[in-house]
């Protein structure tokens, strides 16, 4: 199966942060930093995603 084109993008993060995801890579969790950070990006997308089905449009006008 082809693969999906990507966009290349910098980010700016926490030396904590990234010293956290490079110690999920060495785990074999994750392919690369890339690869953990796309797959957070995923994850907190289909949240919001998730929220805003569930919102009460009433609440929303209020």
């Amino acid at each position: 199966m082809p693969r999906t084109p990507r966009k290349k993008i910098n980010i700016s993060i926490e030396p904590m942060l990234y010293e956290e995801a490079l110690k999920l890579v060495e785990t074999g969790e994750y392919r690369s930093v890339s690869h953990f950070f796309d797959q957070a990006g995923k994850k907190l997308a289909q949240e919001k995603q998730s929220e805003r089905k569930n919102e009460n449009p009433c609440e929303a006008l209020a």
